[in-house]
C-alpha cells in the first residue's frame, strides 16, 4: 500500500484552509461550544456564494407580495 501523503484529500483540506481563514477573518474570538454554529454559517455561505444577486432578489419579491397584500 503506497502513501500519497494525504493528497486524496486535496479538496477538503482547501475547504478546512477556507474555514479557518474565514472564521479567523470573521470571528475574531471563537468559542468551542459555539463551534457548529460557525460550521452551519460558513456551509450556508458556501452552498450560496452563487445565488447572492438572487438572494436578494427574491426578498425584494416576498417585500412586494407582502406589500400587495397588506
Amino acid at each position: 500500500m503506497d502513501s500519497d501523503n494525504g493528497n486524496n484529500f486535496y479538496e477538503i483540506h482547501i475547504q478546512i484552509m477556507n474555514f479557518k481563514g474565514w472564521l479567523r477573518g470573521i470571528h475574531h474570538h471563537c468559542r468551542k461550544n459555539h463551534m457548529q454554529g460557525y460550521l452551519d454559517e460558513y456551509c450556508f455561505r458556501y452552498n450560496r456564494r452563487n445565488n447572492l444577486d438572487s438572494i436578494f432578489h427574491k426578498l425584494v419579491e416576498r417585500m412586494v407580495l407582502v406589500l400587495s397584500h397588506a
